[in-house]
């Protein structure tokens, strides 16, 4: 109950804050995936462009569906571009959660005794940033590749999707900006100090330059004959007798 307690002091409220940015944007760029992108409109037609299919109304040379079974110059593209939107999309869930995973670890102060455990601030820093770019490069990619071919209609305009993805990547700006100002406590200064300490004991045992048995004391001057104080206690004996 008392480490219940002190997960949920106020020093770990910045860290709270990164989740539930993280989390909405999870939320939103899921959404976002299953919604229109873009609204083209021609007169009476109004054409509604989703990630795999198009939704028409009123409109003469094609019909709703699949953009594989669409015959108009701006179906192709448009199938590629979704193509990639859905992908970054979905590797920007993926790396979404593990930011959420990587906070959690640093608030249950549970540090893996490696290179991570010593920079899990950086590592959440930089994975919240990634998430951001991807969901840049989405709605990026499908603006881009898929609106710029669509000259046919008289104007079109970014919908739902486009907007819901947006606000994801600032979300996940947002996190990587709580991120960067989360304060590294005591506890998790001592630890990342500890596992540095340890990991370098390690390359030395490696190496043979320390003793397995005692760390702190190096192998080359430990009780050698002649050497140190067992060397010199061995000469008092001699001249004794």
């Amino acid at each position: 109950m008392q480490a219940l307690k002190s997960v949920f002091k106020g020093l770990n409220a910045i860290h709270y804050l990164s989740i539930a940015s993280m989390l909405t944007a999870l939320v939103l760029a899921c959404l976002s995936m299953g919604g229109a992108w873009i609204r083209a409109t021609d007169g009476p037609c109004e054409a509604y462009f989703y990630g795999r299919s198009l939704v028409e109304e009123n409109c003469i040379g094609f019909v709703t569906g699949q953009y594989y079974k669409c015959e108009a110059s701006f179906c192709s593209p448009c199938q590629e571009a979704g193509k990639a939107m859905l992908c970054l999309g979905v590797f920007g869930l993926i790396s979404g959660m593990l930011t959420i995973l990587v906070i959690v670890k640093r608030i249950l102060k549970d540090l893996p005794q490696d290179w991570a455990g010593r920079n899990l601030k950086k590592l959440s820093i930089g994975i919240s940033l990634f998430t951001a770019v991807l969901w840049f490069l989405a709605w990026l990619v499908f603006l881009g590749a898929c609106e710029s071919n669509l000259g046919d209609f008289g104007s079109s305009t970014p919908h739902t999707g486009f907007v819901l993805m947006f606000l994801a990547m600032c979300l996940a700006a947002v996190s990587m900006t709580f991120n960067i100002f989360t304060i590294i406590d005591k506890d998790e200064e001592t630890m990342a100090r500890q596992s540095s300490a340890q990991g370098m004991i390690g390359e030395d045992l490696d190496d043979g330059k320390v003793d397995p048995v005692d760390p702190v004391v190096h192998s080359q001057g430990l009780n050698s004959p002649g050497q140190g104080d067992l060397g010199d206690l061995e000469g008092d004996i001699e001249e004794e007798n």
